[in-house]
């Protein structure tokens, strides 16, 4: 290929100051990276908890605490999900030196989504900051726009400070904050030009919806521009969806899911957004929507100016494993023949680190299509056969987890990637699990074949974090084969959990899960090392230029196998060894990637602790490291 590393940051890193990390991918490249090195490999032994700061989110086993606190100034900002108790979420300011609580707000909420039969959990990962404003994403589908000093509503953004971005009822929600981009990194020449930006994804693709991006004035709460990333007929990718279909399932793009649910990167050179997207709906069944089902389960880039189609990669044909794009782009720059590219690099659930030139979304390492199984006994109840597609794209880079065609100690045998859902097997129960829900919810009829990755991944939502002087993106890895089972719609049922089918495992199982932690090369693809840990590694990274990477891990819990022990932990970036590590009080997991910033000289890094749901331990807490004061 004649590719070489390029030591270099991403051209918009230079845009924010290295003490802060003003975005919840700490830039607009999402590298979540920082130039700080006070605590580098020589003292982050050294590392000891500075400051807690607790929201004060009662317990229950239905929210995920995930927040990534943004730090602008002296002020750190972080949100809080609420739970099935509270009508309303919360924002915080916390001065981020010491953590004494500046103002929070709650937000209530229009319509509590979990009342509308919804697929979804209270969850909130974070907010957004520009010109001396907080914006908030909750999880009625409503951004809010409030006074970064004061908490108060800024009442000329949309409606008293809102804007609607979905509808609840159709089954729309909001989890992830916008991107904010000021109108001086935006070219001319489109209804984006001239406006500070906010850009906003949607979530409820399982819920029998169609996604899309938008583009907001950030001062107004206009819409400037809107992008479904499910083409209607007539346009561009339109082709990959059925269309002549009379009866209930007519038109099915407008059910198709491809959901945007996690913040875009943006490069401001290329005037381009770039976003993954969730899977095709309904999930795991495909009866009624042959084809390769654009654009789901892809990388896709737009124009800013306008919203238009720049280019798409997709990953994953007519997805019957909700293997969507969940982690967001991350963007660097290679050299190959000697000569530059900025390229874009995702991780995705299938298990492949996807690199792509970020001018054409072209594979910078090929991935070429291969046959995949076909066979499939799933026939809608109308007798409309399950199509499957018969190829995929497989990588030539290293698959940084197992993609099945292996058999396990017990000696079960697991499919390989891409094996297709099936019905039912005589007489096969099971429970349908989230990761780790205690109990389990009840039993199900299950398909009984296991196939890796399963829905985790892969890797999930938990971000990459690419170190630009080690040419290495860091990615968590999960290893938790899975029962994909189909059950074919009657007929579409948008809203309450549209996914035609389930995934399942069994309490063994989940016991058995494991993961990887793993440096990829991004000019070869290969892996430069990689971290086999007793836990899937779900939460994410953050890196710096002490050539330190940090995580939250999880171990095995003799004592209790359904309490794993929670660490928050530093390794080495080069070389993968493990420096430091710190006990999460009452093992309360890290379900959210890191972050770091630095006042007065000094250094932090900041994680929230609050576990996923249906943990048996929960909690609401910031926990914030330095170095030891000096005396």
């Amino acid at each position: 290929l004649g590719l070489m590393a390029v030591p270099s940051l991403a051209a918009d890193s230079s845009a924010y100051p290295k003490d802060e990390w003003p975005t919840f991918g700490g830039d607009y490249a999402h590298t979540r990276f920082s130039q700080l090195a006070q605590i580098n490999k020589g003292n982050v032994q050294r590392l000891e908890l500075q400051w807690t700061f607790n929201t004060g989110l009662l317990p229950d086993p239905f929210y995920t605490f995930s927040p990534v606190p943004i730090v602008v100034g002296r002020v750190m900002y972080l949100a809080d999900p609420g739970n099935f108790f509270t009508p309303y979420q919360s924002v915080f300011a916390v001065d981020a030196k010491t953590g004494a609580k500046i103002w929070s707000r709650q937000l209530p909420l229009g319509k509590v989504p979990e009342s509308r039969g919804q697929a979804n959990i209270r969850n909130t990962r974070g907010v957004a900051h520009g010109n001396d404003r907080v914006y908030v994403a909750t999880q009625d589908a409503t951004l809010w726009a409030l006074d970064a000093a004061t908490g108060s509503s800024v009442v000329g953004f949309g409606s008293g400070g809102t804007v609607q971005v979905g509808d609840v009822d159709a089954g729309f929600y909001l989890t992830t904050p916008p991107v904010f981009v000021p109108k001086k990194l935006v070219p001319a020449g489109g209804p984006a030009s001239g406006h500070d930006l906010l850009l906003s994804g949607i979530a409820g693709g399982e819920n029998g919806t169609r996604g899309y991006m938008s583009a907001y004035d950030a001062d107004t709460g206009e819409l400037l521009w809107r992008f479904f990333t499910v083409p209607a007929p007539g346009e561009f990718g339109g082709d990959t969806w059925p269309t002549g279909i009379s009866g209930s399932f007519a038109d099915p793009f407008t059910r198709g899911g491809a959901a945007p649910w996690m913040p875009p990167a943006y490069d401001p050179e290329m005037g381009l957004v770039i976003f993954g997207t969730g899977n095709a709906g309904p999930d795991f069944d495909g009866t009624h929507r042959a084809g390769a089902n654009l654009f789901a389960a892809s990388v896709v880039a737009l124009d800013v100016r306008n919203g238009q189609r720049a280019w798409h990669f997709q990953e994953v044909h007519h997805d019957l494993w909700d293997y969507d794009q969940a982690a967001p782009p991350v963007l660097f720059d290679v050299k190959r023949n000697g000569k530059p590219v900025k390229a874009v690099g995702a991780a995705g659930k299938t298990g492949w680190f996807y690199i792509l030139d970020r001018k054409t979304g072209q594979p910078l390492i090929p991935c070429p299509e291969r046959s995949v199984p076909t066979e499939t006994n799933v026939v809608g109840p109308d007798g409309t056969p399950e199509q499957v597609f018969p190829t995929q794209p497989f990588c030539e880079s290293d698959a940084f987890v197992p993609q099945g065609g292996r058999t396990l100690s017990s000696g079960q045998s697991i499919a390989p990637i891409f094996t297709p859902p099936g019905l039912p097997t005589d007489g096969a129960f099971g429970p349908f699990l989230f990761p780790t829900l205690v109990p389990p919810l009840p039993i199900v009829p299950v398909y009984e074949q296991l196939v890796e990755p399963g829905v985790l991944g892969g890797s999930d939502w938990g971000p990459t974090s690419f170190n630009p002087h080690l040419g290495l993106a860091f990615i968590g890895g999960n290893v938790l084969p899975m029962r994909y089972t189909a059950m074919p719609e009657a007929a579409p049922n948008p809203g309450p959990a549209s996914t035609g089918g389930w995934w399942s495992y069994t309490i063994d199982e989940l016991t058995q899960r494991s993961g990887t932690l793993t440096a990829m090369d991004v000019v070869t693809g290969k892996i430069h090392w990689q971290v086999q840990t007793e836990q899937i590694a779900y939460p994410g990274s953050c890196a710096t230029a002490g050539n330190l990477l940090f995580i939250g891990e999880l171990d095995d819990n003799p004592a209790n196998p359904l309490v794993p022990l929670s660490y928050f932990s530093a390794y080495d970036a080069q070389t993968g060894e493990r420096l430091w590590r710190f006990r999460i009080p009452s093992d309360v997991s890290v379900v959210a990637p890191c972050m770091t910033y630095s006042i007065d000289g000094e250094q932090y890094i900041a994680v929230s602790a609050g576990g996923a749901i249906g943990e048996l331990s929960k909690g609401d807490a910031i926990h914030v490291f330095g170095l030891p004061k000096k005396k």
